[in-house]
């Protein structure tokens, strides 16, 4: 992983970070992916420095951008594997092997980008203070199972299909109601 953190006259702040992540789980081809994000705040209003607007003692704006992956398979799945099953041979039971699981050598890394903006603020000299956010993240190559028809001989394979969006709103605040009591 490497991360590059720049600021500039204590009010901007850049923040790129880069790492690449290997699974064993997954196929030769498909085993390594690279993860970015890119992240930068600017603190409009500082009352450490005096300046205020209003009510508004301290205001700080950020974005970031940035991906993340998943790979939640089981070890040798892109292999496939049989399964031990019981066979009657003639008056005897017999032991053997059949095919268990359908081998897929191109699943790959399941990606999740996600992009949040906010803001961070204090109000009346730091005693309501809280944050707005959001977000919206848009994941692709979902790793599911996918039924099979019975006429194949197994039940399922997963595979990299289909993708979903989240996007939502948070807000938390904060207040100081009563100081100075003991």
């Amino acid at each position: 992983m490497a991360r590059l953190n720049d600021t500039l006259l204590d009010k901007y702040r850049l923040t790129r970070t880069s790492r690449v992540d290997g699974s064993s789980r997954l196929a030769e081809g498909n085993k390594f992916a690279s993860f970015p994000s890119v992240a930068l705040g600017w603190r409009v209003l500082d009352d450490v420095a005096g300046q205020r607007f209003g009510p508004v003692s301290s205001l700080k704006l950020r974005g970031s951008y940035g991906t993340t992956g998943n790979t939640s398979v089981n070890p040798y799945q892109t292999q496939g594997s049989l399964d031990r099953t019981a066979y009657a041979y003639g008056s005897t039971a017999a032991f053997g092997y059949q095919p268990g699981t359908l081998s897929n050598p191109d699943l790959r890394w399941e990606k999740t980008a996600s992009l949040d903006g906010g803001a961070d603020f204090g109000l009346l000299d730091g005693r309501l203070s809280g944050s707005l956010d959001f977000y919206r993240a848009n994941t692709t190559d979902l790793l599911l199972d996918r039924a099979l028809p019975p006429s194949t001989g197994y039940q399922s394979i997963t595979q990299n299909v289909g993708a979903t969006r989240n996007t939502g709103v948070e807000l938390a605040l904060s207040a100081i109601t009563l100081d100075g009591w003991h």
